[in-house]
């Protein structure tokens, strides 16, 4: 019987085409974990994004705020509805009312489509008053509704919905610390403030002892 030319060349292509599909599988095993990597790293950022507009409004620090929205973003904020530069006037006015707040983050989901996300954030926030008796202490249970934009390599709040599910009254039911334990601060008085100062410079003497004045007191 006379050779099958054929039949020659698809045993020739054989070895290639087990090699090219070995190649492409061994691609995705390096490849699919790095791109669920990226995601991953998407949103952490947009995670810290939130984080850092509790931070901001609790230590009264509005750069900070800022920095957590684009330039152009918009906050539709409980009765207030504005861009970031009518919201930060807002947002300082609205706070002279408390000795301090606390943003309490829990639930948050973020979806990413490529530079583009939402993420939907739930939150406590209890509102300190002057006094025991002042009406302005209350907690209030809140969802952060942020639709998020990566914009030269920066995610940030483009626009946002603050969305209030319930509110507790306060009043006669919180008590300011004593005196001689370490307190919470609107600006930079707060320790977290001291704390960082230990990444500049690497000199651990420029900050406070973090332990001080909490002798005695649980956390």
């Amino acid at each position: 019987m006379g050779d099958d030319p054929e039949r020659a060349v698809r045993h020739t292509e054989y070895p290639f085409r087990i090699t090219n599909t070995i190649s492409v599988v061994m691609m995705l095993i390096v490849l699919v974990p790095q791109l669920g990597g990226i995601v991953s790293n998407d949103k952490q950022a947009i995670h810290e994004v939130v984080l850092g507009y509790c931070r901001g409004v609790d230590r009264l620090d509005l750069d900070l705020v800022r920095s957590t929205y684009h330039s152009d973003a918009l906050d539709h904020h409980s009765s207030f509805t504005g861009r970031i530069n009518e919201f930060l006037v807002w947002v300082e006015t609205e706070l002279a009312k408390y000795r301090s707040t606390m943003h309490f983050v829990g639930n948050h989901l973020a979806q990413v489509d490529g530079d583009r996300a939402v993420s939907e954030t739930y939150a406590m926030v209890v509102h300190v008053g002057q006094s025991p008796q002042d009406e302005a202490n209350y907690t209030s249970g809140v969802r952060y509704i942020d639709y998020m934009e990566r914009r030269d390599g920066r995610w940030a709040i483009s626009e946002r919905w603050a969305i209030r599910d319930w509110i507790r009254s306060e009043v006669n039911n919180l008590s300011l610390p004593p005196r001689h334990v370490a307190q919470g601060a609107q600006g930079q008085g707060d320790r977290i403030f001291e704390a960082l100062k230990l990444l500049e410079g690497g000199d651990s003497s420029s900050a406070l002892p973090l332990n001080a004045g909490l002798a005695g007191q649980g956390a």
